[in-house]
């Protein structure tokens, strides 16, 4: 899946990135997941450039704060 800044339709205009979310990538891995939905880390990749292995680390991260969580292949955001 290619994503370009055409397919974004956020009406909001202002995305809180939790203060637990202080490294650079991590927080475009972030935002990338709240403005997209669901991605894989092929996706999350293609998007942000980030490799793979720091994808995976941050994710791991980001969800031992439960900021994030796995459904199937995807990450999320965390609804709580």
């Amino acid at each position: 899946m290619t994503v370009t800044t055409d397919d974004l339709e956020r009406t909001d205009t202002e995305v809180r990135i939790p203060p637990a979310v202080d490294a650079p990538r991590a927080k475009l891995v972030y935002l990338c997941l709240d403005l997209l939905g669901g991605q894989t880390v092929d996706d999350l990749h293609r998007v942000t450039n980030v490799p793979k292995l720091s994808l995976y680390s941050i994710l791991r991260l980001l969800e031992r704060e439960n900021l994030v969580r796995k459904q199937g292949e995807e990450y999320r955001i965390s609804d709580a």
